[in-house]
């Protein structure tokens, strides 16, 4: 029916929509849908191709700009399916940020085609980050639906920025990471013990080296419950 050309409004609408409906499985007609959303006549046609353009998944991406250009679209219908779709399909509308964020802080008279860009813009994560002065202006908007989906948008996007922050925190070396170990004296078997007990140890070999005497240095560094009870005296004056 769409590429015949079929003279009623109505069909042609109908046709679109039930492509939509089909999902993954009408992406082979993915190109019809945006010739009809760029050139047909009707309003109604237009605007059942650009909702069925964003539910036939990732068939569309290479169509999207002929959603984004319908965002200038005569018909508020038309407006409303497209700035809806660009919030459905998230990855491939965020070249078309800028374009949504205009809705809210243009001369766009209709309060759903503005409710619809608040909520495409928290869909769209990083690429929205440059607009969101059109997201806080929009939380004064005279709709209170608009108001209220400026706030959630601007939410989802503070927590992304945060989600974002804690992400390169985690990859970054931690601090002193690349720093060189001390000598060969702590053993991979001291390593495992807990910190207070690797410094206890490293002071009593540091004794042993100040007072000259290496004899019991190879214990030490072996087993430290092993020093002779002439040496118990020296660790305990260490670890005071």
């Amino acid at each position: 029916m769409l590429d015949e050309g079929d003279p009623d409004d109505d069909v042609r609408a109908q046709a679109a929509r039930s492509l939509g409906q089909l999902g993954e499985a009408a992406a082979e007609y993915a190109g019809c849908l945006a010739a009809l959303l760029d050139d047909d006549q009707s309003e109604l046609v237009r605007a059942a191709a650009a909702e069925a353009l964003g539910k036939i998944g990732k068939a569309a991406w290479p169509h999207i700009g002929a959603v984004a250009r319908a965002l200038d679209d005569a018909n508020v219908a038309v407006r409303w399916r497209a700035v809806s779709t660009l919030g459905r399909v998230g990855e491939p509308a965020k070249p078309y940020a800028k374009d949504i964020a205009l809705l809210l802080v243009g001369p766009e008279p209709d309060s759903y085609v503005r409710q619809g860009a608040a909520m495409a813009l928290g869909r769209l994560g990083e690429a929205s980050m440059p607009f969101l002065s059109a997201l806080i202006a929009a939380k004064n908007d005279e709709d209170v639906h608009v108001a209220r989906w400026a706030v959630t948008s601007l939410k989802k996007l503070q927590d992304y920025k945060k989600q974002l922050v804690k992400a390169k925190e985690e990859i970054e070396e931690p601090e002193g990471a690349a720093e060189a170990p001390l000598s060969g004296v702590v053993t991979s078997k001291a390593r495992s013990r807990s910190p207070r007990r690797r410094r206890r140890k490293v002071r009593v070999v540091k004794h042993e080296e100040e007072e000259g005497n290496t004899d019991n240095l190879e214990a030490v560094q072996l087993n430290a419950s092993g020093l002779s009870a002439q040496n118990k005296n020296k660790t305990v004056l260490a670890c005071v």
